[in-house]
């Protein structure tokens, strides 16, 4: 394993590419520790620990961790300052449970639903402190994530979305402001179609997501004619639901057209 990013996709690339060089960073649910190892090669990290709540997985990672090193490093004393625990070391937990305070200073967390997201933030919260550095990149309920987000004192300074083998995904950067009481209704500044789509990436014109406004009004479409004519109380609340989706996407669609 030579070279670690010949295994990452370029969404783990650009998660990681999100992280903020210096920092101390918590890798929750790190999996095969691919991320965890490229902020540690690229000096963008300058500690990381690759924490996940299943053992097969973590020991895996450690696997990975221990071969990279001793691959790409001949000298016993390089290799043995990255494979001591120095500047990465795998740690078995539930999220940020076993994750003590000062030890990080941020975290990334990927390839888990929002729902889950949220949760496992809701548990680190005793981490928190200001300026603490989160970059999320939830596979669903994006929503959610935003609004818990700007609800509990932190700033989304940074957003990227990428179309990778089909499907599209977010990444979220944000930090802990500080005076929380203060920032704890800035979500009601955001619109719905800000926290569903990202205020950053709407402002921004995103080509990408404008890409996926484009496939979500053609979808929604179709199925808003499939109830034509169907009766019924499911079939119109279903409808009404579509109508209003197809003109927040419109809403938005309006506002980053390449030729606006």
């Amino acid at each position: 394993m030579r070279n670690i990013a010949d295994k990452m996709s370029e969404r783990m690339k650009a998660i990681a590419g999100l992280v903020t060089k210096g920092k101390k960073v918590a890798d929750i649910g790190c999996d095969h520790a691919y991320i965890s190892i490229f902020l540690i090669e690229k000096c963008i990290a300058d500690r990381v620990i690759a924490a996940d709540i299943r053992k097969g997985p973590l020991e895996i990672a450690g696997t990975n961790i221990r071969q990279y090193f001793e691959s790409r490093y001949d000298d016993e004393y390089i290799r043995k300052a990255y494979l001591d625990g120095t500047k990465i070391e795998t740690r078995l937990s539930n999220g940020f449970e076993k994750i003590l305070p000062g030890e990080t200073d941020a975290a990334v967390i990927a390839g888990m639903g929002g729902l889950l997201i949220v949760d496992i933030l809701k548990h680190g919260e005793r981490l928190f402190d200001e300026g603490y550095e989160l970059v999320l990149s939830p596979q669903s309920e994006i929503y959610e994530v935003r609004k818990y987000l700007l609800e509990n004192g932190f700033l989304i300074i940074a957003e990227k979305m990428l179309r990778e083998e089909g499907k599209y995904y977010n990444i979220i950067k944000a930090v802990k402001c500080p005076e929380k009481a203060s920032l704890q209704n800035m979500s009601k500044d955001c619109s719905e179609a800000e926290l569903t789509y990202g205020k950053l990436l709407i402002e921004a014109k995103d080509p990408v997501l404008y890409e996926k406004l484009s496939a979500e009004l053609e979808t929604n479409m179709k199925l808003v004619r499939t109830l034509e004519g169907i009766e019924g109380e499911g079939a119109q609340k279903r409808r009404t639901e579509l109508m209003n989706g197809i003109e927040m996407i419109k809403s938005v669609y309006e506002k980053i057209r390449h030729d606006s």
